[in-house]
């Protein structure tokens, strides 16, 4: 008959311990992993904003972003913009209607006529604000109820917008080739960021 004493067990009772033990510091390290990737809220002290910041080389959460406009509600008129702020403000519900940057239409409005409600450009083809040539775009102001944008400040902004909707939806959502689109320049792009920047620049100081 065989007997069997503790010290017949303590190997694999080690074994068994040291796996255990092995099991434990395993999951500790995994947590702690998971706790420096977490993400951390950054305010800040310029422009108040919070930003998420990731620890380590981590992903960005996949949310959809907001889009770049302001809720009229929340509208304020540009005293260096030399638009009334009736129109400013017409100007600001069409860019919240088709989801577009207020700051980047009034960066195309002072590319395409100055602020000029009155342009004509073109050889006499160009309308408005936008500078917006009939022959291109009859059939999208009728079908947007716009039928006077070469003399209404409003209409006419507003069918710019709609144009570079219908062109951002026609290039895939790519801004620089919707914009060359609307233009027909390729340094057209270029022209509207650096009256983007100009209009945020003056924006932080107004």
């Amino acid at each position: 008959m065989n007997t069997h004493k503790l010290r017949d067990f303590l190997p694999s009772a080690a074994m068994c311990f040291a796996i255990a033990v092995l099991a434990v510091a395993g999951a500790l390290y995994l947590r702690h992993r998971q706790q420096k990737n977490e993400w951390q809220v950054w305010t800040s002290p310029e422009t108040e904003t919070d930003i998420l910041l990731a620890t380590e080389n981590t992903a960005a959460p996949t949310t959809a972003a907001e889009p770049e406009y302001i809720t009229v509600s929340c509208f304020v008129a540009y005293d260096f913009i030399p638009l009334s702020d009736d129109l400013q403000a017409s100007i600001y519900t069409a860019c919240a209607k088709y989801e577009i940057a207020y700051d980047l239409i009034l960066a195309m409005i002072k590319t395409e006529s100055e602020f000029d409600t009155a342009a004509i450009g073109d050889s006499g083809h160009a309308y408005g604000l936008m500078q917006i040539q009939p022959r291109w775009w009859d059939w999208l102001a009728t079908e947007k109820g716009l039928p006077d944008y070469r003399t209404d400040a409003a209409q006419n902004a507003e069918l710019g917008i709609a144009i570079l909707s219908f062109l951002l939806t026609e290039n895939g959502g790519d801004l620089n080739k919707a914009l060359i689109a609307y233009n027909g320049v390729a340094d057209y792009p270029a022209k509207v960021y650096a009256n983007y920047d100009w209009i945020y620049d003056n924006e932080k100081t107004q």
